[in-house]
């Protein structure tokens, strides 16, 4: 249990001889006002191994329902990269290679209560979305993965968000159904079986997630939706399996009586093979490098604040904005997002981008100093031909000069609009 005062480690650790940019680095300790403070304040504290049982980070809980956030992880550190780590590796990684099935769940809480009931190759994500380095990972010792998320609404958009991104990088994964409000710790301990719990195929819980919520209700646009949305996610896997994808088309028809030709037409003007599977987005690639590290390096979002003004795409924009509003939480930003900024937050989410530890900043500065320049430069066009005859725009003009010497590093050079106008 990590104490309430933030200060009592760090002063602990200082008097051991270990130095403040050492503890700093460890992304458990941060440096507030000259002072060295724990992240972790009156919480439950849970270590994070790596795959031989070394510990490379920690978890947290609060205790009481009511406060937020619920968990916490240490910060990212040279030994610690959240998209490529597992709470409760280590003790479920023989199982998973003897059988080939994970389990895969939301919290600290529900890997424990599993594997004290006998399902010891269970694992969590950590709070953070299921990365591309993670199926990678999972792909190499599994051929049977299920998720065990929580039994309400959040819960089931959290699988309906992951069943999308396996499905992207070509696996099928099941889904555990729990009971209305329960998840995996609480039901357990309410005297629950897990080996009663129904476990459906992913696109079939899709399908009846979708669905019947729209057929219950008579609404024909939520009904329209919900075919398209299961026609997208069958055609992830139509290319590289037809046949499975056949059998779904068939189940899904019958149930909701929609032609199987029509209902196939729309799936194979979708499907495309994995290689091919990225979508071409009409916007720079440069700005597309601030989501992506937005998305993988959350401690890049203090640098990218202060250049979203000069971002032109406004879907980068906008899913920025979400992931801020969710404190850097790439989970939580798929939720909250639009379908159009969740689609494109995925489709960054699964490439396997990897940054350096040491030399990420540099690579992001240049980046951001590319998009401050290419934004200058475009206002710099529009305005050329008016300033010489406005003086407010002219004033605008120069200063974008100043502005854009400064990024480019270079002095200011003779401004060509001297004296343009004048007579």
């Amino acid at each position: 249990f990590a104490p309430r005062d933030p200060f009592i480690i760090p002063n602990m650790l200082i008097k051991e001889g270990f130095e403040p940019d050492i503890l700093t680095l460890t992304g458990n300790i941060r440096k507030i006002d000259n002072s060295l403070t724990m992240i972790f304040r009156g919480k439950i504290i849970f270590p994070i191994t790596n795959s031989k049982g070394e510990v490379i980070a920690f978890g947290a809980r609060v205790l009481e329902e009511n406060l937020s956030p619920k968990y916490i992880n240490s910060g990212e550190s040279p030994v610690f990269k959240k998209r490529e780590s597992f709470f409760g590796l280590m003790q479920a990684l023989d199982e998973i290679r003897l059988y080939g099935r994970c389990i895969i769940t939301e919290g600290y809480f529900d890997v424990i209560a599993l594997h004290q009931e006998g399902f010891k190759n269970s694992i969590s994500c950590l709070g953070t979305a299921i990365s591309l380095s993670h199926i990678s990972f999972l792909k190499k010792i599994a051929t049977d993965i299920i998720f065990m998320f929580d039994g309400d609404d959040a819960g089931r958009k959290a699988s309906l968000r992951n069943l999308e991104i396996f499905l992207r990088a070509g696996i099928i994964p099941k889904i555990c159904i729990l009971p209305q409000g329960e998840d995996p710790d609480s039901f357990i301990s309410k005297g629950g079986d897990i080996k009663e719990l129904e476990v459906k195929d992913g696109i079939i819980f899709a399908a009846e997630t979708l669905l019947l919520p729209a057929i219950q209700s008579k609404d024909t646009v939520q009904f329209a939706k919900a075919i398209s949305k299961i026609q997208e996610l069958i055609s992830l896997i139509f290319y590289d399996s037809q046949t499975q994808a056949e059998i779904y088309i068939r189940q899904i028809c019958e149930k909701v009586g929609v032609s199987p030709a029509t209902f196939r037409a729309d799936i194979k003007r979708l499907s495309k093979p994995i290689f091919a599977r990225k979508r071409e987005y009409r916007i720079p690639e440069y700005e597309l490098e601030i989501l992506r590290f937005a998305l993988n390096k959350e401690e890049s979002l203090k640098y990218i604040k202060d250049y979203v003004e000069y971002i032109s795409s406004q879907e980068v924009k906008s899913a920025l904005k979400v992931i801020y509003d969710a404190g850097g939480n790439a989970e939580l930003a798929l939720s909250l997002a639009s379908e159009d900024e969740r689609k494109l937050m995925i489709d960054l989410l699964i490439e396997q981008k990897d940054y350096p530890d040491v030399g990420w900043e540099d690579m992001l500065e240049s980046t951001l100093r590319r998009v401050a320049i290419e934004s200058i430069r475009r206002e710099l066009a529009h305005l050329a031909k008016e300033a010489p005859h406005d003086p407010i725009k002219k004033q605008r003009y120069n200063i974008l000069l100043r502005k854009l010497a400064i990024f480019e590093g270079v002095k200011p050079k003779s401004n060509k609009l001297k004296g343009r106008g004048q007579r």
